[in-house]
């Protein structure tokens, strides 16, 4: 059957409204979702919870003893938004860590008080106070405390989960002393068994690696 002008122009009258009222349909969908997209992160919903507001003061954190040295984690991944954990230092004299790896998580440094010798691959740097240093995963690190007084020093890891490493392998801190506890051979077979855990390669001293 053919049609003649008068139906052809009416059925694309016809055609040209549907088009139109499909576009607008779609045109609402899609600032409805929109609109739901910038929404979606002011509701709950179970097992989601959106980090809140952090106020850690000078005195406040859980603190550990790990191989002779102080750590006070101040802020752990379930605060950030798994975005960072925060760990302030305090690394006696002649101390540190012995090289190593991580394949998780980046590591930052802020040296507050103090000079701290470190590697970063081969590169060696004296860290002062004011000093900040990023050491990517990956990259081999370690870290000295040169001088003849405790340093300070806040690390961030990045993303969160290596701070609760510290906890698991350092000895619980109930009353704050100036001298750190003896360091154990079972301290030391706690943190090198407990490292690969977390993704944590140490490097062992030379004359051990041909043992």
């Amino acid at each position: 059957m053919t049609a003649n002008p008068e139906q052809r122009f009416a059925i694309a009258k016809g055609l040209g409204e549907k088009t139109r009222g499909i576009v607008h349909v779609a045109k609402f969908f899609l600032a409805l979702l929109v609109c739901l997209i910038l929404l979606v992160p002011s509701f709950s919903f179970p097992g989601y919870a959106m980090p809140e507001g952090l106020v850690v003061q000078p005195d406040q954190g859980s603190s550990y003893w790990v191989l002779g040295d102080l750590y006070t984690i101040k802020a752990v991944g379930e605060q950030t938004g798994q975005a960072y954990g925060l760990v302030e230092i305090i690394v006696q004299p002649h101390n540190g860590t012995p090289p190593h790896i991580h394949s998780r998580e980046d590591e930052a440094f802020y040296i507050q008080e103090g000079e701290v010798e470190f590697q970063l691959d081969k590169q060696t740097i004296v860290a002062t106070a004011g000093t900040f240093l990023h050491s990517p995963k990956g990259q081999l690190h370690r870290y000295t405390n040169i001088g003849s007084k405790p340093a300070k020093m806040l690390c961030w890891v990045i993303p969160a989960g290596l701070e609760q490493f510290f906890a698991q392998v350092g000895v619980p801190v109930t009353a704050r002393t100036t001298q750190p506890p003896k360091i154990t051979p079972a301290d030391i077979e706690k943190v090198t068994t407990t490292a690969p855990k977390y993704g944590l390669e140490i490097i062992p001293p030379p004359g051990e690696l041909s043992k």
